[in-house]
């Protein structure tokens, strides 16, 4: 158990739930785009951290500045922290779909032959 990576259910009860993996993917993910982690030193200080930092929203501010989908993503995860629920990823992805320009439909295809 890492405390900084590992989820809130996981520091909590000793317990993994199916939104474990995706809380824990936040934290490294927001680790990996520079966010800074304070040094901690018992699962009480974890867990303080985290609840300041989805309160603050410092995480969800932060992935939002790299990308809308990792926004919603950390919005979804927010829903989660802390509970058994299992995934439901159209939540988030309808959350991305409202950031996403109508006239952006990407590359266009060349059905020319």
């Amino acid at each position: 158990m890492n405390l900084h990576f590992s989820s809130t259910s996981a520091l909590q009860e000793g317990k993994l739930c199916s939104a474990s993996d995706a809380e824990s993917l936040i934290y490294m993910l927001f680790f990996s785009s520079g966010g800074d982690l304070p040094v901690l030193d018992s699962v009480e200080g974890a867990l303080e951290w985290r609840e300041t930092a989805w309160s603050r929203r410092v995480i969800q501010q932060k992935l939002g500045d790299i990308s809308a989908m990792l926004k919603a993503c950390a919005d979804y995860v927010d829903s989660l922290c802390g509970t058994p629920y299992p995934m439901d990823y159209e939540i988030w992805l309808r959350r991305l779909k409202r950031h996403i320009r109508e006239e952006d439909n990407g590359k266009e295809v060349d059905t020319s032959s």
